[in-house]
C-alpha cells in the first residue's frame, strides 16, 4: 500500500502536554449536550431565537440582536426540538418528536410535528394534528413547505381524512389519489386545515410558490419508472418534465428569484448537474452559477422557498450564491477561518446581517453575528463546559487502500500526547450512514476518546459522501466487504507510518458504525482488541423486513429497495445479507464486544442488541450490554450520552491497558 503524506503536518500540531481527563470528567464534560444550539436569525436581524438547555430546564428563548434583551421564552418540556425557524417576524416554526410506541410490537416511531411560536402573543399552537382533518395515525408532520407572502399561512403536506377529499382543492380523479395533500394551515387558527392541492400514493414532495399561489408536486412511478414535476395552479395539474428512470433522479431545491423557474439538482458519477425547470413549458436549462464539481449538501432558501444559493459537501462547508456581492462576502467570513468549518444558519431578508456557526481546531462552537460594515460579534458559546484546550486537535489525512481508492481521513490526536504522536493506542471511529460523513467540527464522542489519550481514526470509507459521486457508488454493495477493507487499511497504513501500536487498536462506531464495529470483531477479529458498537445493526435481514414493516407503501418501497442494493448489490438476496450479517458469525468473534443501544430507537431497533448478544452469549463469548432507557437513535439526551461515555471508556481502558480509570 502506499502512504500518501499528512495534509497538514504533525508538525503543526499544539506542542502543549495536558493531561488525561478522568473517566468521570470526560464523560460529564463530553457527553453533555450543547448549553445553546438550533439558534436562528429573524427576517429582520434584529431577534436571533435558540434552544438554551441547563440541569434544570428545557427552553426556547427569543432575544434582542440589538440591545440583548429577552423577548420571549418557551419551556419544551419532554419534546424533543430538531429545527426552529422565523417564518415571519414574529412567527417562529418548532420542529419537534415524541417517541411512539406501535401497539403489538417492539417496534416504535418518532412522532415528529411543527409549532407555532406567536412572539407578539406569546402563544404556542400545533399546526397539524393527526385526527384533526388529517389521518390519525402518521407522522412526518414537522415540514413547512411554503408560506404565503403576508406570512399568515404556511403549506404543509399529509395524509388526509376520508371526508376532507373535495374540500377546496383541484384534482384530477383520472389522475391523483385523494389521500395525500398539500395543506393551507392558518398559522393563528390552525384547526381542520383545508387541502389547497391534492396529491397521490406516488407523490414524494410538494413546493408552494407563493408569488403565483401555484405549487409543484414530485412524484415517482415505481412501476412505471417515471420521475416527473407537476405544475397545480388555478384549478390544473399539468405534467412539466418527465424521466425515465429506476429510482428519483432529481430533487427539486426552490424558485428562480427572476423569474418562474424551478431549481433541480440530479447527480451522474461526473458530478452534479444544476437546472432550471421553467413553470410555463417545462423546458430545462443549466445553472450555470452553481458548479458540478461539488458535491451538493442543501441549498438556501428562506421562508418564501426563493433560492439564495446552495451548501456543498466536503470536511468543512463551502457555498455558492446567486448574489455574487453575498457570495464574495460569505467567501471572505470563511476564509478567515481556516482551521475551523462555518456553518451559515440565518440571515436577514436584506442580507446586511448573517449569523454563523464555527467549530474546528480550538472551538468548540462559537455562534457569530456579522453586520455589514461591522466586526464580528459572538453571540454564545454552545458548550459552556468545554474551553479551547480541552478540544483536542484534529488534522487531515488520505491513505491509500489496498486496491488504490484514496480514502479521506480525520486523525483527532490527544492533546496529552501531542508532543509525541508515536505508537499511540488507538480507536477506529467509523461514521454512520453509511452514505454519511465525518465533518472538521467538534465530535463530541471522538473528542471524549481522544481525552483519554488515544488517537481517534475517522475514515471516510468508500460509499461515504462529500468526496465525489464515484466515491460514494464504488460502495454500493460492500457493507462487510470493501468497506470494511477500507477500515483495516487504516490500521496497517498508520502502524506503518508509527502513529499506531498495531497490538492497541479497538473499533467503536455508532449506526452503520456499530455495524462495521461488529463487523470488524466477526471478520477480522486478530486486528482489534476489543469492539464497541452503540445502536448498532447486527441482523440485515431483519432490519430490511422490520423497515418493509414501518414503510408508507408505495412511497417508500423503492427507499427500502435501494438500501437494500446499498448493503448487497443489486442481485442479491436474503442469503448474500445473511453472509454479512455479523450475528450469524458470532462464533468467529474472539475479543470482548460492548453493546450500547437506545430503548426507543426507531431507526436500528433496540432487538438488534438483543439479537447480538444473544448470540455472542450462546457461543460463550465475552460481551457487556448497556440498554439505554428513553433514549432514541441519535442519543439527544445528555444522561444517556454520559452513561454511553462512562461504560465506552471503562470498557476500552480495561481492554486496551491505557488510561486513567
Amino acid at each position: 500500500m502506499k502512504i500518501l503524506p499528512l495534509l497538514l503536518s504533525l508538525l503543526f500540531l499544539p506542542s502543549v502536554m495536558a493531561a488525561l481527563a478522568s473517566t468521570e470528567e470526560a464523560a460529564l464534560r463530553y457527553g453533555a449536550l450543547p448549553d445553546v444550539s438550533l439558534m436562528t436569525l429573524s427576517p429582520s436581524g434584529d431577534k436571533i431565537a435558540f434552544r438554551k438547555l441547563s440541569s434544570e430546564l428545557d427552553l426556547v428563548m427569543v432575544v434582542s440582536t440589538r440591545d440583548g434583551k429577552l423577548l420571549n421564552t418557551l419551556e419544551l418540556g419532554d419534546v424533543k426540538p430538531w429545527r426552529l425557524r422565523f417564518i415571519g417576524e414574529d412567527q417562529l416554526s418548532l420542529v419537534a418528536s415524541q417517541y411512539q410506541k406501535i401497539f403489538g410490537s417492539n417496534l416504535g416511531y418518532e412522532l415528529s410535528t411543527a409549532f407555532v411560536f406567536d412572539l407578539s402573543r406569546n402563544k404556542l399552537q400545533q399546526l397539524l394534528t393527526p385526527g384533526d382533518g388529517i389521518f390519525a395515525n402518521q407522522s412526518g408532520l414537522g415540514e413547512i413547505l411554503g408560506t404565503s407572502l403576508d406570512s399568515k399561512y404556511v403549506y404543509m403536506s399529509a395524509y388526509l381524512e376520508e371526508d376532507e377529499f373535495s374540500m377546496g382543492a383541484s384534482y384530477n380523479s383520472d389522475l391523483v389519489d385523494p389521500d395525500y395533500a398539500l395543506l393551507k394551515v392558518d398559522v393563528e387558527n390552525p384547526v381542520r386545515p383545508k387541502p389547497a392541492f391534492h396529491g397521490s400514493s406516488m407523490t414524494r414532495k410538494f413546493l408552494y410558490y407563493a408569488r403565483t399561489g401555484a405549487a409543484v408536486e414530485e412524484t415517482f412511478d415505481r412501476k412505471a419508472e417515471e420521475h416527473s414535476f407537476w405544475l397545480h395552479e388555478e384549478g390544473s395539474r399539468k405534467r412539466l418534465v418527465r424521466f425515465k428512470v429506476s429510482s428519483p433522479s432529481h430533487q427539486m431545491l426552490g424558485f428562480s428569484p427572476d423569474e418562474p423557474a424551478l431549481l433541480l439538482v440530479s447527480e451522474t458519477i461526473k458530478g452534479y448537474r444544476y437546472q432550471w425547470l421553467d413553470l410555463s413549458d417545462g423546458s430545462l436549462r443549466d445553472a450555470s452559477r452553481f458548479g458540478s464539481e461539488k458535491e451538493f449538501d442543501e441549498v438556501i432558501r428562506g421562508a418564501d422557498n426563493i433560492v439564495q444559493g446552495v451548501v456543498y459537501r466536503g470536511f468543512k462547508p463551502s457555498y455558492s450564491f446567486l448574489d455574487e456581492e453575498i457570495d464574495s462576502r460569505v467567501a471572505r467570513i470563511v476564509d478567515s477561518f481556516p482551521k475551523q468549518s462555518v456553518w451559515l444558519k440565518g440571515w436577514s431578508s436584506d442580507w446586511e446581517s448573517l449569523l454563523f456557526f464555527v467549530e474546528g481546531n480550538g472551538m468548540p462552537g462559537d455562534y457569530l453575528l456579522i453586520r455589514s460594515g461591522e466586526a464580528p460579534r459572538l453571540i454564545a458559546g454552545a458548550r459552556s463546559g468545554i474551553d479551547s484546550q480541552d478540544v483536542n486537535p484534529v488534522v487531515e489525512y488520505v491513505y491509500e487502500a489496498r486496491d488504490g481508492v484514496s480514502i479521506p481521513t480525520l486523525l483527532t490526536f490527544p492533546r496529552s500526547k501531542s508532543g509525541n504522536p508515536k505508537n499511540l493506542p488507538t480507536v477506529i471511529l467509523p461514521h454512520g450512514g453509511p452514505q454519511a460523513m465525518d465533518t472538521l467540527g467538534f465530535d463530541w464522542l471522538a473528542q471524549a476518546i481522544a481525552s483519554r489519550g488515544y488517537l481517534v481514526v475517522q475514515p471516510q470509507f468508500r460509499g461515504s459522501i462529500g468526496f465525489g459521486s464515484l466515491h460514494r457508488l464504488i460502495g454500493k454493495g460492500q457493507w462487510g466487504r470493501s468497506m470494511q477493507d477500507d477500515l483495516s487499511d487504516a490500521v496497517e497504513v498508520l502502524t506503518e507510518k508509527g502513529l499506531v501500536d498495531e497490538g492497541r487498536v479497538a473499533i467503536v462506531g455508532a449506526s452503520y458504525g456499530g455495524y462495521a464495529a461488529l463487523a470488524g470483531a466477526a471478520f477480522t477479529p486478530d486486528l482489534y482488541r476489543c469492539a464497541v458498537s452503540i445502536n448498532g445493526v447486527s441482523d440485515l435481514p431483519r432490519i430490511i423486513d422490520d423497515a418493509r414493516f414501518l414503510s408508507a407503501g408505495a412511497r417508500d418501497g423503492w427507499r427500502i429497495d435501494n438500501w437494500q442494493n446499498s448493503m448487497i448489490g443489486d442481485k442479491g438476496d436474503k442469503k448474500d445479507l445473511e453472509r454479512v450479517s455479523p450475528v450469524r458469525f458470532a462464533d468467529k468473534v474472539e475479543i470482548p464486544v460492548l453493546l450500547i443501544h437506545g430503548k426507543d430507537d426507531t431507526v436500528v431497533p433496540f432487538d438488534q442488541a438483543k439479537a447480538m448478544n444473544k448470540a455472542l452469549k450462546r457461543e460463550g463469548k465475552t460481551v457487556e450490554l448497556v440498554k439505554l432507557s428513553k433514549e432514541d437513535h441519535h442519543l439527544t439526551r445528555t444522561e444517556t450520552r454520559v452513561e454511553t461515555l462512562k461504560a465506552m471508556i471503562r470498557f476500552l481502558d480495561e481492554n486496551m491497558a491505557s488510561g486513567d480509570s
